[in-house]
């Protein structure tokens, strides 16, 4: 009886642990995460490079990777393997192919990966591919990555064990022509506007050497004629008296020397001289009152010798 019921609890156990079991042997060793990259803000007819890479702690011996890109709204202008990746596939006994343009109007870049003996593994940008975004272009779009096969085959085995793998697709979003981030610059902020001025409150500044004249006027054109018989200071004489006789006697001065106006000129000094001192701003003042001066003692002189001729007669 303890026999059979040690058979039994031995059969469920079997039965319980096999799935488990057989999932782990259907998995080769590690994992690999597969990406391409992504890109923002791509205006109608601009180009932009994408970058596939691989990584993890995977160990294959043959891998197929499929990239796919919708070709209406993207065309591939140029697709360039890394150098880095090739090269170790290559050291480990392997054979790396990448075709970007076979499938380009399926809008699909293929990858091909086998080794003969070692396993392959590591981190690596596997390629870069350019794209040009056609005029007719959606919001966005993406760049799908599909793992075909990924598998674990060592030397002596006939099939391949699936190793685990993840994607990251690549997400590509547009701008419509003509936006952008610049800031406008608001209509007329850069206009200057003219500060109105006074111009009728500005004085005139004289030009430096001008002299400024300003005329005094004169009563010598008002003053009344003394009359007939009047004294010369123009008062009437009392009765029995005659005119001018209580004034002194005169001098003949009819052979006085007078100066004319000529010589009064060549002895004042010149305008070179005058503007040389300190007071010429006064000398054409001082030059016209000595002129007047002496007009009014010729005009003196002139009536006083009138008087005498008439006295004479």
């Amino acid at each position: 009886m303890k026999k059979t019921l040690v058979i039994l609890i031995a059969v469920l156990l079997i039965f319980t642990l096999a799935p488990s079991l057989y999932a782990e042997a259907a998995y080769g060793p590690g994992s690999a995460v597969i990406s391409i990259s992504s890109a923002d803000n791509i205006k109608p007819g601009e180009e932009f490079t994408l970058t596939a890479a691989i990584s993890g702690d995977y160990q294959i011996h043959v891998a197929h990777i499929s990239f796919q890109y919708d070709v209406n709204t993207l065309e591939i202008v140029s697709g360039t393997a890394n150098g880095d990746f090739t090269s170790a596939v290559s050291s480990s006994g392997g054979l790396a192919m990448i075709e970007f343009y076979a499938l380009a109007d399926q809008g699909r870049i293929k990858v091909g990966l086998a080794m003969t003996n070692d396993a392959f593994t590591g981190d690596y940008e596997m390629f870069d591919v350019t794209f040009r975004a056609k005029e007719c272009i959606a919001a966005s779009t993406q760049v799908t990555v599909e793992v075909v096969q990924f598998g674990y085959m060592p030397l002596g085995t006939t099939t391949a064990t699936t190793v685990k793998s993840s994607v990251i697709n690549g997400e590509i979003t547009f701008t419509a022509p003509g936006t952008g981030d610049a800031t406008p610059t608001p209509i007329g902020s850069d206009i200057t506007v003219p500060t109105p001025t006074d111009a009728g409150s500005e004085e005139p500044t004289p030009t430096p050497g001008t002299i400024i004249v300003t005329p005094v006027p004169t009563d010598s054109g008002n003053a009344a004629p003394t009359p007939e018989g009047a004294n010369p200071d123009g008062s009437t004489p009392e009765s029995g008296t005659t005119p001018g006789a209580n004034e002194p006697e005169l001098t003949d001065i009819s052979n006085a020397s007078v100066p004319s106006l000529p010589e009064l000129a060549t002895k004042l000094p010149d305008a070179d001289d005058a503007q040389s001192g300190s007071g010429s701003g006064n000398t054409l003042l001082i030059v016209l009152i000595c002129v007047a001066a002496a007009a009014a003692i010729g005009a003196v002189v002139f009536i006083i010798l009138g008087k005498k001729n008439r006295k004479s007669r």
